[in-house]
Parts: structure tokens; sequence; C-alpha cells
């Protein structure tokens, strides 16, 4: 199984309360939504996860540690 597509959305279902969902999709239709806010600036949060995405595309989703690693070990680079 490989992951195809990462989508984020952010809802505001109370005022000043955003909440940013992210959702993984795979190559096996398989689909995967997760939570992931910041009350501070969802919106961060959500260009953090956009500027990943192009070394996940391709990833095992299962393949937890090595994709934690994968992204530590090229931020290291960063910054």
């Amino acid at each position: 199984m490989k992951i195809t597509d990462i989508k984020t959305y952010i809802t505001m279902p109370l005022e000043n309360l955003p909440w940013l969902f992210v959702e993984v999709h795979t190559d096996e239709g398989i689909t995967g939504l997760g939570e992931c806010s910041w009350y501070g600036n969802n919106t961060l949060i959500e260009q953090g996860i956009e500027s990943v995405k192009p070394w996940l595309i391709g990833q095992d989703p299962a393949n937890i540690e090595e994709i934690w690693q994968l992204i530590y070990r090229r931020h290291l680079r960063i910054g």
C-alpha cells in the first residue's frame, strides 16, 4: 500500500476554535483521517503538511517510524 495524496481541511465548528483535519489516501482505496489542531494558527500546520507532502507520496503509511525518520532527517537540513 502506498500514499497517493494528502489533503487538509480547516473547519471552525465553534467561533475562534479552528480544527485541522488531515486525510491520507492510498493506492488501495483506503483513506485515513486524523486531526492535528493547534489553536494558535492551523494555517502554519497546514503549510507544514504541504511542505512534506512530496516526501510522503509513494510511502507505505504502515511504516510510521520510517516516515517519521524521513521527515526528521530532511528537516534537519532546513534548520
